[in-house]
């Protein structure tokens, strides 16, 4: 629902998630917005919710000014 947060416990060992609208998440990791895992309504399943994993993910850019 929209609003809804969910924090992964930093002793959570191999979490992962199930969206059914992978494009209207928004993950923040340590402050820093992350890009969407896919696109809007996309499925995506056994996402690894692991700091390391979701640092991979391309970081969103910036539009020139």
């Amino acid at each position: 629902a929209k609003g809804e947060e969910y924090w992964v416990p930093v002793d959570q060992k191999a979490a992962t998630m199930t969206t059914g609208n992978a494009g209207g998440l928004e993950i923040v990791l340590d402050g820093e917005p992350l890009p969407p895992l896919g696109k809007v309504g996309e499925v995506k399943r056994r996402v690894l919710l692991d700091k390391d994993a979701l640092k991979g993910l391309k970081k969103p850019e910036k539009p020139a000014m």
